[in-house]
């Protein structure tokens, strides 16, 4: 059996909120989350969060329950805090032997429209 190389896209809302000088940071999609003393720093740590959960889940046979969004009451407490919102894309390639592994990582951020500025609470 050869390798074989898949690449594939998750796209992720991060949502930042700041208090008393802390800035936490979610990614909604997939229920992670980091923090930090500044916003690029909580940025960092959340999609260094999020590499170490995605390389789990894949190398532990699990990306079909990779997703695990957010419960929605948890997004209705968020949002009244007039959060921060970005949405970015993790491209990897996931290579398939001799074992699972994630390769060549890249967050690429895209833009907002307004439809993502709010959470579906409906």
């Amino acid at each position: 059996m050869g390798q074989t190389t898949e690449r594939v896209v998750y796209p992720f809302t991060f949502v930042f909120t700041q208090e008393d000088g802390e800035w936490s940071a979610l990614a909604c999609e997939v229920d992670v989350a980091s923090c930090g003393s500044s916003l690029d720093e909580a940025r960092k740590g959340l999609k260094e969060a999020i590499v170490l959960y995605l390389g789990y889940m894949i190398g532990h046979g699990l990306s079909s329950e990779i997703e695990r969004p957010v419960p929605r009451d948890d997004l209705v407490e968020l949002w009244q805090g007039n959060p921060t919102i970005e949405r970015h894309a993790l491209i990897v390639d996931i290579i398939t032997y001799p074992v699972v592994q994630l390769s060549a990582m890249e967050f690429v951020r895209s833009a907002l429209t307004p439809a993502d500025c709010r959470p579906a609470l409906v």
